[in-house]
């Protein structure tokens, strides 16, 4: 057991002793015994840590399933005649939305439906959230670029690409 388990603890071990009233804050009489136990404060660690290993096996496989699928999508829109920096742009900021959104979606419902539903609840409403805002700025691209903008970054960006590929 860690130093810091350990103090966690003896810290519930204290509040019990300290802890006189013969009502609980549901107004239900005390248990014989304290109400935190080693065994009760070691079995919630254990969950805990169990959580954030699933979390950490999980969240570290979700840049690897969602960065390769923005790629594709970034040459599957050239590839069909999107200009490449609009292409890039739509990608890129429809890629962040739906990150950030998955985040604070999950980081929110997480600690009130729990770790995996709200991490499930965060990866589809930012998914959404992606999906929507790579059209919106598709529309907005198309409205408000100028053209000879929208030229010279489609120049340079396929210069770059020749020089750093080859034949």
């Amino acid at each position: 057991m860690t130093e810091r388990e350990t103090a966690i603890r003896d810290r519930a071990q204290e509040v019990n002793r300290n802890n006189l009233s013969p009502e609980t804050h549901r107004g239900q009489p005390h248990a014989e015994g304290p109400r935190f136990t080693s065994r009760s404060i070691d079995k919630q660690l254990g969950r805990a840590t169990r959580y954030a290993r699933l979390a950490a096996a999980f969240g570290g496989k979700i840049p690897l399933i969602g960065l390769p699928i923005a790629v594709g999508n970034v040459i599957y829109d050239i590839k069909e005649g999107k200009s490449p920096s609009q292409a890039i742009v739509s990608g890129a900021l429809s890629t962040t939305a739906g990150t950030a959104t998955a985040v604070i979606v999950g980081t929110a419902l997480g600690g009130a439906a729990g770790n995996v539903p709200g991490a499930i609840a965060g990866g589809l409403v930012g998914f959404g959230v992606g999906a929507l805002s790579g059209l919106a700025v598709d529309a907005a691209w198309e409205k408000w670029m100028p053209t000879e903008i929208e030229k010279f970054m489609d120049d340079a960006l396929r210069k770059g690409w020749d020089a750093v590929t080859p034949g």
